[in-house]
């Protein structure tokens, strides 16, 4: 397997969807839909419309503007998780010394109970070329 980290593969995506006409505006926190029968032809962010052809709601898995438009159900905490991650860079030596793994090798260790205190969740532990991602889970619900 493999593992990409989301600070390179994120510019890398918005680049090439950029090349294919897509515009992003970082920074501007979209307010809502603007609406014209059923057709999405636009956000307003603050006193701001700004129109498009199409919009890409990317606000993730509790979508309040998805939610706006009958396409996501209500929250059910139970359902849902959060997590932390850090990430810590070491030399590509000192991963393949600390790990036991060498050239193009990885590791992935993954955690459940202790490190989540009896709560749904756990921790994770992966490797990458000059870093590991080590990083904790736990559910919303109870």
């Amino acid at each position: 397997s493999y593992t990409i980290l989301r600070n390179r593969l994120d510019p890398w995506l918005m680049e090439q969807a950029e090349q294919a006409g897509a515009q992003f505006i970082p920074g501007v926190r979209v307010d809502a839909l603007v609406r014209e029968g059923n057709k999405v032809t636009g956000v307003q962010a603050g006193d701001d419309i700004l129109e498009a052809n199409v919009v890409i709601l990317a606000d993730g898995v509790n979508s309040m503007l998805g939610r706006s438009l009958g396409m996501v159900p209500a929250s059910d905490p139970h359902h849902y998780a959060v997590g932390v991650k850090e990430v810590i860079g070491l030399t590509p030596e000192q991963i393949n010394d600390r790990f036991n793994i060498t050239g193009e090798e990885g590791a992935a260790w993954l955690f459940a109970g202790s490190p989540s205190d009896g709560l749904m969740g756990g921790g994770f532990l992966y490797t990458n070329k000059d870093s590991i991602s080590l990083g904790l889970v736990c559910g919303l619900g109870d």
